[in-house]
């Protein structure tokens, strides 16, 4: 991948803050313990931070294999999105594969919390995949999908079908229900907008926070 170098910190391969196995395995895998690398672009900003306890790397395949990571996404240099998971997979330095226990929180507004059990993200493309129990829970919305998109450059979530979301408005004793096909919500503006299609109507909700 031409635009983008990476940058190894405290990887430091220079040995002092990682111990390496020596095995018969050595020359297919290197395991490091306090794991620590960052991707950069090809003008020198960050794209991401990778770090976790423990890295196995298969030299053949080209895949990182990590433990208990967290993951921090940059936009214009800074911090976007934290990113915490049970298990990880970095693919020839282009393919970020996340499972289990995926907490996923908003930098610019920690209510803004999304869980899941998987995670993916193809660096050549703008938006995070996340599947499996994918639930947003803040001040304003309860969303629970089975797969979501989040395009990281609009801050949209695109929740696919089947959507529940709960609503229980401050000061009220009512609860509000509703299933939908699609539902659109707007990390930066508050904005949730359901969709659902059938062969005898289109239905549009919006609701702004």
């Amino acid at each position: 991948m031409n635009k983008l170098k990476y940058l190894f910190i405290s990887l430091s391969f220079f040995l002092s803050s990682c111990n390496l196995s020596n095995s018969e395995n050595d020359a297919i895998n290197l395991i490091v313990n306090d794991f620590n690398m960052t991707q950069l672009s090809s003008s020198g900003d960050k794209i991401y931070d990778i770090i976790s306890p423990k890295s196995n790397f298969n030299k053949n395949a080209q895949i990182y294999l990590l433990d208990k990571t967290k993951i921090i996404f940059y936009e214009e240099k800074k911090p976007k999105y934290i990113v915490n998971s049970n298990k990880a997979q970095l693919l020839n330095h282009e393919i970020i594969k996340l499972s289990g226990e995926i907490i996923m929180v908003d930098v610019s507004d920690e209510n803004n919390i999304i869980n899941a059990d998987n995670f993916s993200w193809d660096t050549k493309k703008s938006y995070f995949i996340l599947e499996g129990n994918v639930r947003i829970n803040n001040n304003n919305v309860d969303l629970i999908s089975s797969k979501a998109f989040l395009n990281k450059k609009s801050d949209v979530i695109e929740f696919s079908k089947p959507v529940k979301y709960n609503y229980k408005p401050n000061n009220n004793n009512s609860t509000y229900n509703i299933s939908s096909n699609n539902a659109y919500y707007d990390l930066r503006n508050k904005n949730l907008i359901f969709k659902s299609e059938s062969d005898k109507e289109r239905v549009k909700s919006n609701i702004t926070f």
